[in-house]
Parts: C-alpha cells; sequence; structure tokens
C-alpha cells in the first residue's frame, strides 16, 4: 500500500516510528539513509507475527510516499491479518500527521 504525505522525508519518517511504536509493532531493523523500517508484530492465536516494512521516497520537500508492507512470518494464510495492519498503520500515520497540525 503506497500512501503520500505532506510532509518532508525527515518528518515522514519520525512519524512513521512513531507510528509503529504507537501500535505496539516491534522494531527490528531501520535506516534513515536508506529510507526503510522493519518491524514486527507479536504472535498471537491466529498468527506467528507479520513482518512490516515501511519505505520512504522523497517527492519534494513537502511530500513523500510512505510504501507500506506486511506479510505473514512463518505461515501460508493471513486471516486477513495483512490487510488489517496495513490499514491500522495508514490511518495511525494520518492520525499523528491530523494532531501536528
Amino acid at each position: 500500500m503506497k500512501i503520500t504525505v505532506k510532509t518532508g522525508y525527515k518528518e515522514s519518517f519520525k512519524i512513521g516510528k512513531k507510528a509503529l511504536g504507537q501500535l505496539s509493532i516491534s522494531i527490528s531493523e531501520c535506516s534513515f539513509d536508506e529510507g526503510y523500517i522493519t518491524g514486527f508484530t507479536k504472535t498471537s492465536f491466529l498468527s506467528w507475527g507479520e513482518i512490516i516494512e515501511l519505505e520512504f521516497f522523497e517527492i519534494s520537500n513537502n511530500k513523500t510516499v510512505i510504501q507500506i508492507s506486511s506479510e505473514a512470518s512463518a505461515q501460508m494464510i493471513s486471516w486477513g491479518r495483512n490487510k488489517r495492519n496495513l490499514l491500522r498503520i495508514k490511518d495511525k500515520i494520518y492520525e499523528i500527521l491530523k494532531s501536528r497540525r
């Protein structure tokens, strides 16, 4: 899922990290220079957890594209968790953006 936010790369990166933290997604790798954050969700009754990745692409000084992905880490069927993760992360990013204005 790609979303475009009306903020610069540096601010978008901070917002991405904050969104994952607020959603209790643990960050395992993070590179500002390479433009990505990788994390994982906790295991649950229906899932062994998912691998989450945010990739950041600066379009201009005040516009950044964030590519959000979610994949099941150790199972074939996601039971809709990947889609829910994408929507939760997207909504959290927009919520944080809205609260900063």
